[in-house]
């Protein structure tokens, strides 16, 4: 299978939370964003996932998802998740904030992490 072709492309929520490795919560700002790496059992492909919610506001909730190469999978820390998803040119975003189960975002763009 290409990977240009594997569903883990799809604008959707994956189980990246309950299949992938828990890496921890990224503490910046106060955020407690928590944060995975998760590796697509069809096509092998990294991914770092991050998601955060503020409980004091409605629609608060978002999550993002890039591609990641091998190379870079490897001893990432929490609070570098934010740095990364901004610099990957394909992303996938969702959540109450986007009001949208999931949304590509390609190019340079600034991700609302809070």
């Amino acid at each position: 299978m290409l990977i240009e072709e594997c569903e883990c492309l799809q604008p959707r929520l994956w189980d990246c939370e309950e299949k992938g490795t828990y890496l921890g919560a990224d503490m910046k700002n106060s955020r407690c964003g928590d944060v995975w790496l998760y590796q697509c059992p069809e096509c092998s492909q990294h991914w770092l996932f991050y998601r955060v919610e503020y409980p004091s506001f409605s629609k608060s909730g978002r999550w993002f998802r890039a591609i990641l190469p091998v190379d870079m999978s490897k001893n990432i820390k929490p609070d570098a998740a934010e740095s990364l998803l901004n610099a990957a040119p394909y992303r996938i975003v969702g959540g109450s904030f986007y009001d949208s189960p999931g949304l590509i975002l390609t190019g340079e763009t600034k991700l609302p992490f809070d």
